[in-house]
């Protein structure tokens, strides 16, 4: 059937459809990209994918590639299906109609957990889905169900929802680049980004959080940890080369108030625009001018920190109120600042003091109560000079003397 006796059968990315499409019967006129279009979970993919991709991917299904790698659904962290599912729901509804019941492709997509047409929760088959086992066609009037779906959430309906729809809508090309301009966009608008362009990540994980809890977000395998900086929304958001499963976008975009739908038809639309996009862009990096009072009291403020410190790196300690300053009133700053701000400690005197770090550091060393092998790289390490030393010690003739 697949034109080949060796090409392995996928449920989702379904390879050598060329050879298939020729087998079918011609009554049909059913090509290879017909099959792709309504039988495949490519549409659901395809607007979030590199365009250089596309082509690649097309030619994998029709022939015999390795799909799962090149769309990112093998490597995923949103694991898929291990075994089939179906609803009972649509199993009767399609033995009413056809006569038998078929295995229904938004049913095997990731994250999706309920039946979009009946919202009832899925059951799970005993015909694998993944690995070796799946190297077989079974029909669902042969197989049974063997139980619901567990560890399901009612937050993951508006996700199987929006899959049925995705993959019911006509498929577009998009791009990761272009999606993400239109994240930035959104963002913006709805007051998520700093007058810097940075995430407001707080703000963005509380509203996400109270959309999706957490154990919604366990069932569909999308977990993250709030306090952690760098997660897989915060990235979605940051950066536009790295892959990321369809269930984030949707999650994504149902955190911007939109369905997924609506969402990819004003990205979509969003090349006569990328200029203006750009422009807000920029313009949302520049800090808004501070009042005549804040100025002076941020202003006092550092004279303040400037007659009390003694010792150190006075940025170091202030690093906020240096950078806002920075930022909004340079110049004054610029005269402000002591000579350890401005440039490098001269050379000598730092040279002085790693030789003195050095000399404490042995002594610390030959003083411990169980001995100490001492050797270059254990003083360096306990003096805390360890790659000054083998990076630059050049500049420190004296101390690696």
């Amino acid at each position: 059937l697949l034109g080949s006796p060796t090409t392995a059968v996928a449920y989702d990315f379904p390879r050598g459809l060329t050879g298939a499409a020729a087998q079918l019967p011609r009554d049909l006129a059913m090509s290879a990209d017909d099959i792709m279009r309504w039988h495949t979970l490519l549409p659901l993919y395809l607007p979030f994918l590199p365009p250089h991709m596309w082509p690649l991917v097309r030619g994998a299904m029709e022939r015999s590639g390795n799909v799962h790698l090149l769309t990112g659904a093998g490597p995923s962290r949103v694991r898929r299906p291990q075994r089939l599912r179906l609803c009972a729901r649509c199993v009767a509804n399609d033995r009413r109609r056809y006569g038998r019941a078929y295995w229904h492709r938004e049913h095997q997509a990731p994250g999706v957990l309920f039946c979009a047409m009946h919202l009832v929760i899925l059951h799970e088959s005993d015909v694998p889905a993944v690995g070796a086992a799946a190297n077989e066609i079974r029909s669902l009037e042969a197989t049974f169900a063997k139980n619901l779906l567990r560890n399901t959430h009612l937050g993951a309906r508006v996700v199987s929802t929006d899959v049925h729809q995705i993959l019911a809508s006509e498929p577009r090309e998009i791009g990761p680049e272009r999606l993400h301009r239109f994240y930035r966009c959104k963002l913006s608008t709805l007051g998520l980004l700093t007058p810097f362009g940075r995430l407001a990540l707080t703000e963005i994980m509380s509203r996400f959080l109270l959309l999706f809890p957490e154990e919604a977000l366990r069932a569909l395998g999308c977990g993250l940890r709030p306090a952690d900086r760098d997660n897989w929304l915060a990235r979605l958001f940051r950066r536009s080369e790295e892959a990321h499963s369809p269930i984030h976008h949707i999650l994504a975009m149902r955190l911007l108030g939109l369905t997924p739908v609506v969402a990819l038809d004003e990205a979509a639309s969003l090349d006569c625009n990328a200029t203006a996009v750009r422009a807000a862009d920029v313009r949302s990096k520049t800090p808004p001018p501070p009042r005549p009072d804040q100025l002076h009291q941020k202003r006092a403020r550092w004279l303040s920190v400037l007659r009390c410190h003694r010792s150190g790196s006075v940025r170091q300690k202030n690093d906020a109120l240096y950078c806002w300053l920075w930022r909004r009133d340079r110049e004054w700053l610029s005269a402000h600042c002591p000579r350890a701000v401005r440039g490098r400690a001269p050379r000598r005197s730092r040279d002085a003091h790693a030789k003195r770090a050095i000399i404490k550091a042995a002594r610390r060393l030959l003083g411990c109560r169980v001995p100490v092998r001492l050797s270059l790289r254990r003083i360096a390490r306990e003096a805390g000079l360890h790659t000054m030393l083998y990076r630059a010690k050049w500049s420190l003739p004296v101390a690696t003397a």
